[in-house]
């Protein structure tokens, strides 16, 4: 990492929200990212369009002086689905480096099946899983 270049809070997101085997229009979808100082990152969300498809962009921060000390890097990452007054959480994740697709080393393109059970194991966090 170059000093002064960019850390990657949350890497860019895509997904699709899907309940009984179909793509759910109008469900709100809530991205929020925990660091630093609490509020510090605004939530963002959005609403499913007719195909139950939502996104949203990378959300980084300049690093600053960040690289030249070296330390834990501790990023809590969530995605919450609200339709019709229920909540389901839909992706949880601690993220411990600043690199872009640092989540998983993969793009963060999501099937979030309402009526999937969350297991808490592995990377079974929520309703969301990786396509």
């Amino acid at each position: 990492m170059a000093l002064f270049g960019t850390n990657v809070l949350f890497s860019e997101v895509s997904g699709t929200v899907i309940l009984d085997g179909k793509p759910v229009e109008g469900a709100k979808v809530v991205q929020i990212t925990l660091w630093s100082k609490p509020g510090e990152v605004p939530e963002i969300a959005v609403s499913t369009d007719k195909n139950g498809h939502f996104s949203f962009p990378e959300i980084s921060r300049s690093a600053g002086f960040s690289s030249l000390f070296p330390g834990e890097i501790t990023i809590v990452q969530k995605i919450i689905i609200e339709l019709d007054g229920k909540e389901y959480r839909g992706w949880l994740n601690t993220k411990t480096n600043y690199e872009r697709e640092g989540e998983r080393n993969r793009p963060l393109r999501f099937i979030c099946d309402l009526n999937h059970t969350p297991s808490n194991t592995g990377d079974d966090f929520g309703v969301c899983r990786l396509a």
